[in-house]
């Protein structure tokens, strides 16, 4: 998903994209070197790092207007985020939800539930899993 058209191309071209604005690939270069993985950048922001804390929490806006903008298009009631983000817990959905509600289009007071998928990290291997299992 683009969420900056003017971004740089990501691994296969598109510009701007969600996975560049949050993935553990760029986080050397979101960080401006000073953090190798998404696990030293939350240590750091766990233990009050306000250089760590720009980096996560723009990351974690991004995402959010990324997920605004299908629950702005599709109204759903529900979305499941997977993979190894979602192991940063309440750092991750408490900043989420609130960036949630600067940009998702929430009438009647209706907003859709973000849940971690029950498999994590390995959510998209076993969602790939099953579905070989059933075409194959």
């Amino acid at each position: 998903m683009v969420i900056d058209s003017e971004g740089e191309p990501d691994i296969i071209g598109i510009p701007g994209s969600l996975e560049d604005a949050i993935g553990n690939c760029t986080i050397k270069k979101r960080s401006l070197g000073k953090y190798t993985d998404t696990l030293q950048l939350l240590e750091a922001y766990r233990n009050g790092n306000f250089f760590a804390a720009e980096v996560w929490l723009k990351s974690v806006k991004k995402l959010a207007i990324g997920l605004a903008a299908l629950t702005n298009i599709l109204s759903p009631e529900m979305i499941i985020l997977g993979g190894g983000i979602t192991e940063a817990g309440k750092d991750l959905f408490e900043p989420l939800e609130e960036y949630m509600g600067l940009y998702e289009w929430r009438t009647g007071g209706n907003k859709t539930e973000i849940v971690k998928a029950g498999y994590g990290d390995l959510a998209g291997a076993v969602g790939a899993a099953c579905f070989a299992r059933e075409t194959g």
